[in-house]
C-alpha cells in the first residue's frame, strides 16, 4: 500500500510504504516494547504483594497502594518538563539512565520498614526512575520514525503493558513462594535490568537522536558548528496546551485511567473478595494481559484505517460490560474471565488512541512536551485510582461500590473522545522559527 509521507502531523519526504518503515524501525520497536514493559512492571506486581505487606506491617490496603500516589505526584509535576527535555535532547539518553535508575529503585523496595515515611521515600525513588522511562520516551521515538504505520507501531510498543499484566501476577506469586517479598523485589529489579538495558543500548533511538549523530559528524567539517536540526511541523507548546482538543484528550484519558486502573490493579483482591482462591484469581487476572495485547494490536490496526475518535470512544466504553459482569458473577470463574477480557481490551486500546490522536491533533513539533503532559495527568489517575478503590474497601469491606462508581466514569470518558475536533493541517515551520 502506497501512502504519501506528507501527513497532517508534519511528516515530510517522498512517498513511503509501511513495510519500508518496519524494515528500518523494527529494532526501535523491540527496544521500545522492552522499555514499556519495564515501566509498567511495578504496577502489576502490587495486587499480589498487598497480602504479604499487609501481613508484615499491618498497613491498610490504601496505605500500601499509596506508593502509586507518590508516583503520580511526581509524574503530574514533572512530566511536562521531561517532555520538553525529550524534544530538546532526544529520548535515547533519558531511556538509558532511566532503565538503570528505575531497576535499582525497584530493588530498594526490599528495604521497606514498618515506617510509612520510609515506604513513601522508596516509592519516590521509583517515581524518579519512571519519569525517564514513561510512555512519552518510547512513543516519541516511534512517532518520529513511523508515519504510514504509526498506529500499529505504537500498538506493538504499548502492548508490552498487556504482556506484563499477563505474566507479572503469576511470576510474582511464584517468586513470593520461593523467595519472600523482599527478595522478590530484588529479583524483579535485577532481572529486568539484565534483560532490558542491552536492548535499549543496542537498538533504541529516535529521528532526533539519529539527526544529532549526523550533525556531530558534519560539525568537524564546519569548525565545530553543526547545522541546526530539521524542524518538525505542529503547534507551539502554548497553542497545544490551550487548545480544546488538549482538554478533551487529557480529561478523557484521566477519567478512564482513574476508573480502569482502580479495577485492573485490584482485580486479584476483587476476585478473592468474591471467594476465589489467590491462585485462581491470579490466573484469571493474567487474562487481562492477553486481552490488552489483542486490544492494542487490533486498536492500532483500526486507528490506521478508521476514525480514531470513534475507535477510542468504543474502546473506553468496554469496562461497562466488566462492571456489569463482576457485579453479577458471584464468584463464577467463567463470568469473571469474560469481565476481565473486556477490561483488558479497553486498557489495551486507550493509550494507543491517545498517542495516535496526540500526533494528529498537535503534530510533532512539541510532541514530547504535550504527550508528556497527557501522561502526567494519566499517571495521576493511575495513582489515585487504586488508592481510592482500596480506601473504599477499607471503609465498606467490599469493592462493589468501586464497580458502581466506574460506570459513569467510563461513559463520560467515551463522550470526551467523541467530542474531539477535526485534525488541523500544519505548515512546515521556517528555519528561523
Amino acid at each position: 500500500m502506497q501512502a504519501q509521507a506528507l501527513a497532517a502531523d508534519g511528516d515530510y519526504g517522498p512517498p513511503i510504504r509501511a513495510r519500508d518503515e518496519w524494515v528500518g524501525g523494527w529494532p526501535v520497536v523491540l527496544a521500545g516494547f522492552a522499555g514499556s514493559a519495564l515501566a509498567s512492571m511495578y504496577a502489576y506486581t502490587m495486587g499480589v504483594m498487598i497480602g504479604p505487606l499487609e501481613a508484615e506491617f499491618g498497613w491498610t490496603r490504601a496505605e500500601i497502594s499509596s506508593g502509586f500516589f507518590v508516583v503520580s505526584l511526581f509524574s503530574v509535576t514533572f512530566s511536562l518538563v521531561m517532555g520538553m527535555v525529550i524534544d530538546r535532547v532526544g529520548p535515547r539518553r533519558l531511556a538509558i539512565f532511566g532503565v538503570v535508575f528505575y531497576c535499582a529503585a525497584v530493588m530498594l523496595l526490599s528495604q521497606a520498614t514498618s515506617s510509612l515515611q520510609v515506604w513513601w521515600a522508596l516509592w519516590a525513588l521509583v517515581a524518579v526512575g519512571i519519569l525517564f522511562i514513561k510512555p512519552t520516551v518510547w512513543v516519541a521515538a516511534i512517532s518520529s520514525l513511523f508515519s504510514v504505520s504509526r498506529g500499529l507501531a505504537l500498538a506493538v510498543v504499548l502492548s508490552a503493558t498487556g504482556f506484563v499484566s499477563f505474566i507479572m501476577p503469576i511470576l510474582t506469586l511464584l517468586l513470593l513462594k520461593e523467595l519472600g517479598w523482599r527478595m522478590t523485589y530484588v529479583a524483579l529489579g535485577g532481572g529486568s535490568l539484565l534483560l532490558v538495558l542491552p536492548l535499549v543500548l543496542l537498538f533504541f533511538s529516535s529521528a532526533s537522536d539519529r539527526d544529532r549523530r549526523r550533525e556531530k559528524n558534519r560539525a568537524s567539517v564546519e569548525a565545530g558548528q553543526g547545522a541546526p536540526l530539521p524542524s518538525l511541523a505542529g503547534l507551539t507548546l502554548r497553542q497545544g496546551l490551550l487548545s480544546r482538543n488538549f482538554a478533551l484528550l487529557a480529561g478523557g484519558g484521566f477519567i478512564f485511567t482513574l476508573a480502569s486502573v482502580a479495577l485492573t490493579l485490584n482485580i486479584v483482591p476483587i476476585l478473592v473478595d468474591q471467594r476465589m482462591s489467590k491462585e485462581a484469581a491470579a490466573a484469571i487476572a493474567g487474562a487481562i494481559g492477553v486481552a490488552q495485547i489483542v486490544g492494542r494490536l487490533s486498536g492500532g490496526y483500526l486507528l490506521d484505517r478508521f476514525n480514531a475518535r470513534l475507535v477510542a470512544a468504543v474502546s473506553v466504553a468496554l469496562p461497562l460490560a466488566t462492571c456489569a459482569l463482576l457485579l453479577s458473577s458471584n464468584g463464577n470463574p467463567v463470568t469473571a474471565l469474560v469481565a476481565v477480557v473486556f477490561l483488558g481490551f479497553a486498557a489495551g486500546a486507550e493509550m494507543d488512541a491517545i498517542a495516535y490522536l496526540s500526533a494528529k491533533c498537535f503534530g510533532l513539533r512539541n510532541f514530547g512536551a504535550l504527550f508528556g503532559a497527557f501522561t502526567g495527568l494519566i499517571t495521576l489517575g493511575f495513582g489515585l485510582g487504586p488508592m481510592l478503590a482500596n480506601a473504599i474497601y477499607d471503609r465498606t469491606g467490599s469493592y462493589e461500590l468501586v464497580l458502581w462508581i466506574a460506570v459513569p466514569l467510563v461513559m463520560l470518558s467515551a463522550l470526551t473522545f467523541l467530542l474531539i475536533g477535526p485534525y488541523p493541517t500544519f505548515d512546515a515551520p521556517s528555519e528561523a522559527s
